[in-house]
C-alpha cells in the first residue's frame, strides 16, 4: 500500500516485518538484516543521510509476522 498527502508519504506491506532491534539498527553503515542476501547494506544507510540533509523526518513502524509501515514526512 502506498500514499501521500501534501506533508507526507508512506509505504506499507504485510511481510514478515522487523524486530525493534532490526529497526533500530537498519540505518547503520553495512548493516544487513539478512547475511545471506546479497548487497553492501548501504543503501538505507545513504537514503537516511540524503533525509537529513532535507531534514525530512522518516518513522518505520513494525510489527513480526504482520509488516511493517515507512512514513516520510516532509518538514
Amino acid at each position: 500500500v502506498v500514499g501521500c498527502n501534501e506533508k507526507s508519504f508512506w509505504v506499507e506491506d504485510n511481510g514478515e516485518g522487523m524486530t525493534q532491534w532490526q529497526v533500530d539498527k537498519m540505518y547503520d553503515k553495512f548493516y544487513k538484516g539478512n547475511s545471506n542476501k546479497e548487497g553492501f547494506g548501504i543503501w538505507l544507510f545513504l537514503v537516511k543521510r540524503v533525509l537529513d540533509l532535507y531534514k525530512w523526518k522518516i518513522q518505520v513502524v513494525s510489527e513480526r509476522q504482520k509488516g511493517t509501515k515507512v512514513i516520510i514526512e516532509f518538514v
